[in-house]
C-alpha cells in the first residue's frame, strides 16, 4: 500500500485549555513557519538536500543543479580534474533566453527545466517551457530543436528500437504501425475488455484517477535486446469483482453524480492474472509463454520488474510470488518456443518477497554467465546467494545478523558486487544504510562509506517500471557512473544536513559536491530533530525514532505530544534523512507540539523475527503498545512532554492505526486525525491482506479492523476521506462512522469531493489537520481564514 500522502468531561476541558503561565503563541506566524516544512516546500527551506545528479553520456562527469540563497546554477563535476564548474555562462544564457522569450530572465533563476548533453558536444541543449533549445552563447542565438518528447506514460505508442515502427493498443489488442508507410497490422486479435493486452490492472490503485485526468497509459511491454521480439501479457480479469466510486461533484459540472466502475479484488477473491506472450515483430508470430499466469492485483509483472530478458536475448526470466506470497520462484523461458524451466524455488511460512521494502526492484540479478544472484530471508536476515545457470546452489555471498537493503552495482569482470546494507554494527542506528563491496564467492567484505549516517545511492529503474514511478532515476541518474569507476553517495541523519560526495569505486572521496544548508528566514532558527532510542513494551527490544520540536522550543515549557504514525509492515515510518519527513512532522511541531515518530515491532528492516510479529496481527497496528511505552519512556526524562495531552495522526495505514489507537488506548490518546484509513482489511486490496494478514479468514480479518473497540472511544476524532479514493475506498471510513453512530459516540467527519488517496497533500485538509490539534490539543485558536500555500509569505 503505497504508497501516496494521508490526512472528556471536565478533565478534558481542563486539558484543552491553555496552560497557566504560558503565553498564547502567535498562531498565524506559527502556521506560516509550519508551511516551510511541508514536503513540497522543503527544497526551498533546505538548499541541496536532495541532489539530483545526471551522468553525461559515456562519461564519468556529471551535472546537477546547485541552489543557494541567490537562486540556482547548473554545474558539471569532473572527477578527473577534481573540479566543479558552471555548465555554461549563466549570465550569457540569461541574455540569450531573454531575447528568445521576449521577457526578463535572471541568471540566478533561469527558466531551464533540464539539460540534455549529446555525445561529443560540450554545450548542452536546454529544456525551456517544454521545448528543446540549442543556444549559441557566442553569437547570442537560440533555436528550437524540437519539442521535448512526452513522458513515456503519455506517448501514444512504443517506438521499436530500430525506429521503424511503433507498437500501440487498439480495441484491447496490440498493433504495429510502420512509420514509413503508415501500414498497420494487428499482432494480437483475442483481446477484449475482460482480457486486454498490455493494460495495467484496474486494481492498480490509480485507475479512476487516470480516467479523471484523461490519461490513457500506453502499452506495457519489453523489447528484446536485439529488438526483434516484444514481451507483453494478456490480462485475465474476467472474474475480478467490481467496485464503484460515486463522484458527487463531476468536473464537467454535470448535474447528475457520475459512477466510476473498476475491477478490484478483495481478500479471498479472484485476482487479475497476467498470461505472458512473446511477439515476433518480423513474422508476426505470437508465442505463449508456458508459465502459469502471474497474479497482478496491484502491478503487472513487467512494471513489477518480475519479468526480464536474459543478457543475450535468447532467454526470458520470470520471477513469481505465489501462495499468498509465501513461495518465490525463478524460471527461465526459451523464447523460440515459450517453454519454461524452473530454476529456483523457495518456500516460507510467511510472505517471502524479493526485496526489503515495497517500492524497491527485486534484488535478483542474472549475470552474463547465467549465474543468478538470489535474495532471501531464509536465515532470518535478508542476504544474497549465488546459483549457477541451472539453478544449483553455489555459495552464500553475504551472511550474518544484518540485512542487505539493495543491490546497487555488479562488476562481473572483477567478480565484485556492490550493495547497501544496514545493521552490520558500525553505526549508531541499525537502520542506517552503508555501501559495501564483496566478491561473488562471498569473500572480502568491505565497508566503503564509513561515516555514521544513512548513505543513499540511487538505483536505476528500467523504463517499464518508470511508468508507475516517473520520478525513479534512469541509467543517467543512477548512483554508479556508467563505467562503474565512481559513485555518488548522499549521507545524512535527522540531526545532520545531507552531504553529497563523489567517491571512486574503492570508496575514497574524490569530490565533495554539496552540503545541505538551511535557508535564511526571519525568526528563530529551527531546532534540529532529535534521534532517540527507547525500549519497546517488552522491556527488552530497543526501538529507534525521532523527536521534532518547534523553532521557539523552550524546555521549561510543557508541550502536547503528537504521535505521527504509519504502522507498516511494508515500509517504515521513521525517516533517517535530514528534514525529509513526508508526513508533516516538523510542520506540526512548529505549531507548538512535540512530535514523535517511532517504528514499533512488526515493521521492516530489523530482521525477520522483528518484522513477523505483525504477520496475522495487523490489528496491533505496528505494535501500538510500543508507541505508548516509548512515549512514556521519553517523557520520564523530558519534563516538557505533557502525557496528559497526547494526540495521534496518520494517513492510509496510519489512518487505520490512529483509529485503533484511540479505541484501544482511550486513556492515553486523547485527540486524533485519521485520513484515508484502510480500516477494514476485508474490503481492501487482496494483495495487502493476503500478504500481511494471511489467507482470508472472515473472523480474523474482522478482529483486525480499526473500529473493533469503538465502544471504548471517548476522545476527539476527525475522520477524513476523499470521495474519489481509488486506493482505499471511502467505504472504509464510513464503516468507522457506522460503528461510532451505533455506539452513540461524537466525532467529526470531513468528506472531500474529487480528492483521491493523496489527501495528505491537500492544502485544505492540511489546514484542517492543523486546526484540529491546535484547537483540541493545544487549546489555542487557529488563525481565521488561513489558506495553506496562498500568499502567507509575509507572515514568515
Amino acid at each position: 500500500m503505497s504508497g501516496r500522502s494521508a490526512l472528556l468531561g471536565v478533565a478534558f476541558a481542563i486539558l484543552t485549555a491553555p496552560l497557566a503561565g504560558t503565553a498564547a503563541p502567535d498562531m498565524a506566524a506559527a502556521y506560516a513557519r509550519a508551511e516551510r516544512y511541508l514536503p513540497g516546500n522543503i527544497a526551498a527551506a533546505v538548499h541541496n538536500n536532495d541532489l539530483q545528479h545526471h551522468w553525461l553520456p559515456d562519461s564519468d562527469r556529471l551535472w546537477y543543479r546547485r541552489t543557494d540563497e541567490h537562486g540556482s546554477r547548473f554545474v558539471i563535476a569532473d572527477p578527473a580534474t577534481g573540479s566543479i564548474d558552471p555548465a555554461f555562462d549563466h549570465q550569457r544564457m540569461a541574455q540569450v533566453l531573454a531575447a528568445k522569450l521576449e521577457r526578463t530572465v535572471s541568471a540566478h533563476e533561469l527558466p531551464v527545466q533540464s539539460l540534455v548533453f549529446r555525445p561529443g558536444e560540450s554545450m548542452p541543449l536546454v529544456v525551456v517551457e517544454n521545448s528543446l533549445l540549442s543556444c549559441d552563447l557566442a553569437h547570442s542565438h537560440c533555436e528550437a530543436v524540437g519539442p521535448v518528447p512526452p513522458p513515456q506514460d503519455r506517448q501514444p505508442g512504443l517506438p521499436t528500437p530500430d525506429g521503424g515502427s511503433v507498437l500501440f493498443l487498439r480495441d484491447f489488442n496490440i498493433w504495429q504501425r510502420d512509420l514509413a508507410t503508415g501500414e498497420e497490422r494487428a499482432l494480437t486479435t483475442n483481446g477484449d475488455a475482460a482480457h486486454p493486452y498490455g493494460r495495467h490492472p484496474q486494481s492498480s490503485t490509480f485507475h479512476v484517477t487516470l480516467q479523471r485526468m484523461g490519461i490513457s497509459l500506453p502499452l506495457v511491454g519489453l523489447f528484446s535486446p536485439d529488438g526483434s521480439r516484444f514481451l507483453s501479457y494478456r490480462l485475465n480479469q474476467a472474474a475480478v469483482g467490481s467496485l464503484q466510486l460515486l463522484q458527487s461533484v463531476p468536473e464537467d459540472d454535470s448535474r447528475r453524480p457520475r459512477v466510476y466502475n473498476y475491477r478490484y479484488p478483495f481478500p479471498g477473491e479472484d485476482k487479475p492474472m497476467a498470461e505472458l506472450v512473446i511477439l515476433d515483430l518480423a513474422g508476426g508470430e505470437t508465442i505463449p509463454v508456458q508459465h502459469p499466469a502471474i497474479e497482478s492485483a496491484y502491478a503487472d509483472p513487467i512494471n513489477a520488474q518480475s519479468v526480464f530478458w536474459g543478457p543475450e536475448g535468447k532467454t526470458l526470466y520470470v520471477l513469481d510470488n505465489r501462495d499468498y506470497k509465501r513461495t518465490l520462484t525463478l524460471s527461465v523461458v526459451d523464447v523460440d518456443n515459450g517453454s519454461s524451466r524452473l530454476l529456483i524455488s523457495e518456500d516460507s511460512e510467511v510472505y517471502n518477497l524479493p526485496y526489503a521494502i515495497v517500492g524497491q526492484a527485486p534484488q535478483v540479478r542474472v549475470l552474463t554467465t547465467g549465474d543468478v544472484i538470489w535474495s532471501s530471508e531464509r536465515s532470518g536476515w535478508r542476504h544474497l546467494y549465488r546459483y549457477d545457470r541451472n539453478g544449483n546452489f553455489r555459495n552464500a555471498i553475504t551472511s550474518g545478523n544484518w540485512m542487505v537493503r539493495d543491490v546497487v552495482h555488479v562488476d562481473e569482470a572483477a567478480g565484485l558486487l556492490y550493495f547497501t546494507a544496514s545493521g552490520h554494527g558500525e553505526f549508531s542506528d541499525p537502520y542506517y544504510r552503508a555501501l559495501y563491496r564483496v566478491r561473488l564467492d562471498g569473500s572480502g567484505l568491505e565497508l566503503l562509506t564509513p561515516e555514521d549516517a544513512d548513505h543513499q545511492l540511487r538505483v536505476a529503474a528500467p523504463p517499464a517500471a518508470r511508468l508507475l514511478l516517473p520520478s525513479a532515476p534512469g541509467p543517467e541518474g543512477s548512483g554508479f557512473a556508467p563505467s562503474g569507476n565512481y559513485f555518488v553517495d548522499s549521507y545524512a541523519r535527522p540531526d545532520m544536513p545531507t552531504v553529497t560526495v563523489l567517491r571512486n569505486r574503492d570508496g575514497r572521496v574524490v569530490l565533495e559536491l554539496e552540503t545541505a544548508q538551511l535557508a535564511t528566514f526571519d525568526g528563530p532558527p529551527p531546532v534540529l530533530p532529535e534521534p532517540f532510542e527507547a525500549l519497546a513494551a517488552d522491556g527488552e527490544t530497543l526501538l529507534y525514532g525521532t523527536l521534532f520540536k518547534p523553532a521557539n522550543f523552550d524546555p521549561q515549557r510543557s508541550y502536547p505530544v503528537i504521535d505521527s504514525i504509519y504502522p507498516g509492515p511494508q515500509i517504515n515510518r521513521v525517516s533517517k534523512r535530514f528534514l525529509d519527513d513526508p508526513m508533516q512532522a516538523q510542520a506540526l511541531a512548529e505549531l507548538g507540539f512535540v512530535v514523535v515518530t517511532v517504528d514499533g515491532r512488526g515493521t521492516p528492516l530489523r530482521g525477520r523475527a522483528f518484522r513477523d510479529l505483525s504477520y496475522g496481527n495487523l490489528g496491533t497496528a505496528g505494535s501500538l503498545q510500543d508507541h505508548v511505552a516509548v512515549i512514556r519512556s521519553l517523557a520520564a526524562n523530558r519534563s516538557y512532554m505533557d502525557l496528559e495531552r497526547i494526540g495521534i495522526y496518520g494517513t492510509s495505514g496510519g489512518g487505520f492505526a490512529t483509529v485503533r489507537a484511540l479505541f484501544d488506548y482511550p486513556d492515553f490518546y486523547r485527540v486524533g486525525v485519521a485520513s484515508a484509513g484502510n480500516h477494514d482489511h476485508r474490503i481492501y486490496l487482496s494483495l495487502w491482506g493476503e500478504t500481511y494478514q494471511g489467507p482470508y479468514d472472515a473472523e480474523a480479518y474482522a478482529e483486525a479492523s480499526s473500529y473493533h473497540n469503538a465502544a471504548d472511544f471517548r476522545g476527539r476524532l476527525l475522520l477524513a476521506h476523499g470521495d474519489m479514493d481509488d486506493n482505499v475506498h471511502p467505504a472504509h471510513t464510513l464503516r468507522v462512522v457506522d460503528a461510532l453512530i451505533r455506539h452513540n459516540k461524537d466525532f467529526d467527519l470531513l468528506l472531500m469531493p474529487n480528492v483521491n488517496h493523496g489527501i495528505m497533500g491537500n492544502p485544505y485538509f492540511t489546514r484542517r489537520l492543523w486546526d484540529y490539534f491546535v484547537t483540541h490539543l493545544l487549546g489555542a485558536t487557529p488563525p481565521p481564514g488561513y489558506r495553506v500555500g496562498a500568499g502567507n509569505e509575509e507572515r514568515l
